[in-house]
């Protein structure tokens, strides 16, 4: 093969192996990507599911109506699911604490709502103690909090991910052009010493063939009768 094909196809591999690494990272980074994504729309859910049911307690410390009584059991369940959404694909171990913490303000909080449904069900109060009311109201409020720094730590390794992925992809380029530009310079040096080699061959024949040829015309004019 010669070296002309040789660079050629060396440049093809180049151009494949590039775009081909460059592909597999923009795969990996979207596969991440969206999983945070997910994570997001898993976080604002426990949020939400919370919120709603701290919203049926106070309707049904208001008017005791056993619909709100249900709709917290139904926010906790919602709850529960997403809970468990997140807990299975975030591995992360900062993150993974931050939901730690937040399942155990959210389990504190259901089990006081349904001491503070109990206490008003059983008893002849129609309002909520203050100490509970605080109590509830601070879980709410700290749950809030955790679940807001939950959030900044997904956007923090989403941001960091995509730089990751963006100095991943600079830095294959960048590998992959100089190691197959070097492997296409020692291509390009061999065929030049070839190339010199060939010419040097050719320079020492034709100096060989003058010689010869003076030789022969010398001989020839030794070799004849004087006259």
């Amino acid at each position: 093969m010669s070296h002309h094909w040789k660079i050629r196809l060396t440049l093809a591999a180049a151009v494949i192996s590039i775009a081909g690494a460059v592909l597999a990272i923009a795969i990996v980074g979207r596969g991440e990507e969206q999983r945070i994504s997910r994570q997001l729309v898993e976080g604002q859910q426990m949020l939400g599911t919370l919120i709603e049911a701290d919203a049926a307690l106070h309707s049904y410390v208001g008017g005791a109506d056993v619909n709100d009584a249900i709709e917290i059991g139904v926010q906790q369940r919602a709850y529960a699911t997403a809970a468990q959404n997140a807990f299975r694909v975030d591995d992360e171990p900062s993150r993974h604490a931050s939901l730690a913490r937040q399942n155990a303000l959210a389990d504190d909080f259901f089990r006081q709502s349904q001491l503070a449904i109990e206490e008003l069900r059983t008893s002849e109060v129609t309002r909520l103690s203050a100490r509970r009311s605080d109590a509830i109201a601070s879980l709410v409020h700290r749950f809030q909090n955790e679940n807001s720094r939950y959030v900044k730590l997904l956007q923090r390794d989403r941001h960091a991910d995509a730089t990751l992925a963006l100095w991943l992809s600079v830095g294959v380029v960048v590998g992959l052009s100089l190691l197959f530009g070097t492997i296409g310079q020692v291509f390009l040096a061999r065929s030049a010493r070839q190339a010199g080699d060939r010419r040097r061959r050719e320079r020492e024949h034709r100096e060989d063939q003058r010689e010869f040829t003076e030789v022969l015309q010398v001989t020839e004019t030794e070799g004849m009768p004087m006259s």
